[in-house]
């Protein structure tokens, strides 16, 4: 399913798009960014209506690397990406 999982635009300014594999579609899924320091910089749940979800307001971060993880505590599903800050 890793595979299967975008998030677009990679690097990004202020907002991000995830496109999620349509097994997950409606799921509720956990949404968390780290820093490089393994800092939780957001965390929200998200529910996947149509294997997308949409994350704004991202401007403040500083521009450097982060961790995007995804995930659902029902079906052990877990997926981490690395995202970039311009």
């Amino acid at each position: 399913l890793e595979k299967n999982v975008f998030i677009q635009p990679n690097p990004f300014n202020e907002s991000i798009t995830i496109n999620l594999p349509q097994t997950l579609t409606g799921l509720n899924l956990e949404v968390i960014i780290y820093d490089l320091n393994g800092r939780m910089i957001y965390n929200k749940t998200h529910s996947n209506i149509q294997g997308v979800i949409t994350i704004g307001n991202l401007s403040t971060l500083e521009k450097a690397p982060y961790f995007l993880k995804i995930a659902n505590n029902e079906t052990g599903f877990t997926v981490v990406k690395k995202i970039i800050k311009l």
